[in-house]
């Protein structure tokens, strides 16, 4: 059952189509990997899919005690194949805030180990809590209001950010450097991805967006 009517007007192929050209090596040897960091609280039942059906190995960003007791509300690192029913499957849970699309040159271990360091934050108080920067409607404004230095840190190895843009068909592309604009892609059919332009009122700063509740200790 589809959560959203939106997703009714995203096309699978195009959606497969931006992940793959997102995952382009920019440089001739460099090996990309393709993650997704899926919120169990909004849709378990696709945690579950996962593993079962596709055979693939669903990460939990908490550990410990929390491990068990969070364990459908969790986050989940999930390294996928683009080109397999994944995507499909995601596709028809557009709009559901399912989570955000990572395309990174680490291996799975080490993407692990970089979402939780993300993941675990701290406030100005010294406060921990948990960050949910999988979150579309969370990761866009933040990375607006970081800083460069901050921007540089969330990001690590991974060369782009990819998510759904709510309440329409469109998925924003958040390249890490800061000389490289930030995109959106239509992914209703007709529309190709790869002739999309750039809109300008992505480019804007939010000033109210908390980013160094998230890395308070870092330098200016």
């Amino acid at each position: 059952m589809r959560a959203n009517v939106v997703s009714d007007s995203v096309d699978p192929q195009l959606l497969r189509q931006m992940l793959q050209f997102a995952a382009q090596p920019e440089r001739g040897n460099e090996n990309l990997h393709t993650y997704a960091i899926v919120d169990a609280a909004q849709d378990w039942e696709f945690v579950v899919l996962c593993r079962q059906k596709f055979k693939l190995n669903p990460q939990m960003l908490f550990e410990g005690r929390a491990a068990d007791a969070m364990m459908m509300v969790a986050p989940y690192l999930i390294q996928f194949d683009a080109s397999t029913e994944f995507v499909e499957q995601w596709s028809q849970r557009w709009g559901k805030n399912l989570g955000i699309f990572l395309i990174s040159s680490a291996d799975e271990t080490a993407m692990r180990k970089h979402a939780r360091s993300i993941f675990l934050a701290e406030d100005e108080s010294g406060q921990e809590y948990f960050f949910r920067f999988y979150d579309p409607r969370v990761v866009w404004p933040f990375l607006q209001g970081c800083t460069h230095v901050e921007r540089k840190q969330f990001f690590g190895d991974c060369h782009c950010v990819l998510c759904e843009l709510a309440g329409t068909s469109r998925i924003l592309h958040v390249p890490r450097s800061v000389h490289q604009s930030t995109r959106y892609y239509e992914l209703a059919a007709p529309s190709h991805p790869h002739g999309s332009l750039p809109s300008p009122h992505f480019q804007t700063r939010s000033p109210a967006t908390p980013s160094r509740r998230a890395y308070p200790n870092l330098p200016d």
